[in-house]
């Protein structure tokens, strides 16, 4: 399966700003709205609905932010999470919306 991930400079787990940087990104995009929770202490999920268009079905796409400790922050889109599958391109490009506003930079 696979994966796009961002190391951000977040010194910890802030949900405020990423609630507020999901929010940023949903005003780029007609229809798009996010839902953000705190799962875990170690991980958030901004789960972002967005409407059937012309490139697809309504989906439900998954954006996880999880705290590694010592090892920082990583911003992280899983083609098997929720629909990511289903509209994989955007998925994508939420997450590297997201990632850009929280000053991520992609892991290889």
């Amino acid at each position: 399966m696979a994966e796009i991930t961002w190391t951000l400079p977040m010194r910890s787990m802030d949900v405020a700003a990423l609630r507020t940087a999901a929010a940023d990104v949903c005003q780029r995009y007609v229809g798009v709205t996010v839902e953000v929770e705190l799962e875990e202490a170690d991980c958030a999920t901004a789960f972002f609905s967005i409407p059937k268009d012309d490139e697809g079905p309504a989906a439900l796409l998954e954006v996880s932010i999880y705290d590694l400790g010592r090892d920082g922050r990583i911003l992280s889109v899983e083609e098997e999470s929720s629909d990511n599958a289903v509209r994989w391109n955007d998925a994508g490009q939420l997450g590297e919306d997201l990632a850009d506003i929280l000053g991520g930079e992609p892991l290889d």
